[in-house]
């Protein structure tokens, strides 16, 4: 059978995190997926909350936590999604039902998660094999109170399942794990032998930079009326294009500024410096890009860990959300920009992130028709 056939036998269910449902990182990633199934006519559908706008492809909707506390963000995966209300017994029950409907209906093969844990019971219960998309700060060394995972352990014991010690455990039981970017800039323990791509979007194609400035903030804590406000100040009137998507912007041409709502990955090409807010799909699309960056950051565990992975590398600056201001901000692109090192450390890790592939390469690691047969 040619691989073209094997992979269009194949039912891939993605389910992205519901946490961020609008512009997550996760809902992104999702995105990318589902497009690149398009292209190589592979059956996909996703189940994720409808704030994510998943278009042309099969949607089954779940419904994102009920409850989103940033001030308990805390520094770790587990604080963070208990503080998004995604560990408690009721609501992994939810998804899990909300799950199993989507399979139901769809009849996967396989199952792609990325931060869904009750993606892993019901691959037991219905022998489906259960793949994870994976980031380094999910692994953040970072103390955290046990108690935190009493409903999710409690979820476990109903689906006769071990109880885990950190939701890294949970990695474990996945059939295959998938991580982005190289490993000296996002590393993954050993133990868990993820394969690994560049970057999860497809190459994009080379473009002249004529936008001077991309600006990205896709899970801001901060009100978009007082980031519209501050990027207004900082750059309006400037010799050079400015590009700023956020929700709720609204769609507005002010001078050089373009203020957008809908974001595209592809938008970046052509820019020369890229301001986010720690986004993780957007970071490792910039990294392929060669462009450098600025993180404007809170203290939740992905975001703090992106930016500080930027500093460390030396391909851009951070800035804290609480610092935040047009003074701020504007001295802190004039400091990028001044400084030719950002740049020459960009290129020479863009070079390493485009070495290991773009996601056009993740179907090496879907399962063949005779490994669906066996699930």
């Amino acid at each position: 059978m040619a691989k073209c056939d094997i992979l269009r036998a194949v039912n891939i269910l993605i389910l992205p995190s519901l946490c961020i449902p609008a512009m997550g990182s996760a809902v992104l990633s999702a995105r990318n997926l589902a497009e690149l199934f398009q292209m190589e006519s592979i059956h996909a559908a996703i189940c994720a909350d409808e704030k994510s706008s998943f278009r042309g492809i099969s949607f089954y909707p779940a419904k994102a936590p009920g409850s989103f506390s940033r001030a308990h963000f805390g520094r770790s995966y587990e604080e963070y999604l208990k503080a998004c209300g995604a560990l408690s017994f009721s609501y992994l029950k939810q998804d899990y039902e909300a799950i199993a409907s989507a399979a139901d209906r769809f009849e996967p093969d396989l199952l792609i998660e990325i931060s869904r844990p009750a993606a892993f019971a019901l691959g037991k219960d219905r022998g489906i094999p259960v793949y994870s998309i994976l980031s380094a700060p999910m692994f953040r060394e970072a103390s955290f109170p046990y108690s935190i995972l009493n409903g999710l352990n409690e979820f476990l014991r109903s689906k006769n399942m071990e109880q885990v010690v950190r939701l890294s455990d949970l990695f474990r039981l996945s059939d295959a794990r998938i991580c982005f970017g190289p490993q000296n800039f996002q590393p993954v323990p050993h133990p868990y032998f993820p394969f690994r791509f560049g970057f999860s979007a497809i190459a994009p194609l080379a473009q002249e930079k004529t936008v001077r400035l991309s600006i990205v903030f896709s899970e801001p804590s901060l009100t978009s009326r007082k980031i519209r406000k501050i990027i207004s100040d900082a750059f309006c009137g400037a010799p050079y294009e400015v590009h700023a998507y956020m929700r709720n912007a609204g769609m507005e041409r002010k001078d050089n500024l373009r203020f957008q709502n809908r974001f595209l990955l592809a938008s970046l090409n052509s820019s020369n410096v890229c301001i986010h807010d720690g986004n993780e799909t957007i970071m490792l699309y910039c990294l392929s890009l060669g462009i450098p960056q600025i993180i404007v950051h809170d203290s939740s565990y992905q975001r703090a860990w992106n930016a500080a992975c930027v500093r460390r590398a030396g391909i851009g600056l951070s800035l804290p959300e609480e610092e935040f201001s047009m003074e701020r901000l504007y001295e802190t692109y004039r400091a990028v920009c001044a400084c030719d090192d950002f740049e020459i450390r960009s290129r020479a890790l863009r070079d390493e992130t485009i070495r290991l592939g773009d996601l056009s390469g993740f179907s090496r690691v879907l399962p063949s028709d005779s490994q669906v047969g066996d699930s």
